[in-house]
């Protein structure tokens, strides 16, 4: 019986200490909300508290791949910004975002403030 809830998830041996109750894991449902779930869940259809730490802040030229799916030039100026995204403290995912310069001049590391609501705007990529 503890050898299921184990295997399930729901509890957590440690040697020498004993069977625990495993931490509540992050789900994200990547459709909007699950059937049956509520409208209320928190970005992402993700309960709990999102943060945003930026790793990565550059201009690059947009080369073949992303400036096709940007619909850009290749040799034209990117934004590449690369941020960890945590539910709860809880890592969720590393999200890289392509943003044409065009669309955003004058921003700067200093002057980028993302949300946990931030979402990519018409005309930026974004993988995660």
């Amino acid at each position: 019986m503890v050898d299921d809830f184990v295997r399930d998830g729901l509890l957590v041996r440690e040697h020498g200490r004993g069977v625990f109750v495993a931490r509540a894991k992050v789900a994200q449902h990547l459709s909007g909300a699950a059937p049956g779930q509520a409208q209320g869940l928190g970005v992402g259809g993700v309960d709990g508290t999102w943060a945003s730490r930026t790793l990565d802040f550059k201009t690059i030229a947009a080369g073949p791949r992303i400036g096709r799916r940007l619909g850009i030039a290749p040799s034209e100026q990117i934004l590449r910004i690369t941020r960890l995204r945590t539910v709860d403290g809880d890592p969720m995912c590393v999200e890289t975002l392509h943003v044409p310069h065009a669309l955003v001049p004058g921003l700067t590391p200093a002057t980028w403030r993302p949300t946990p609501s931030t979402d990519c705007s018409a005309g930026a990529t974004r993988s995660c």
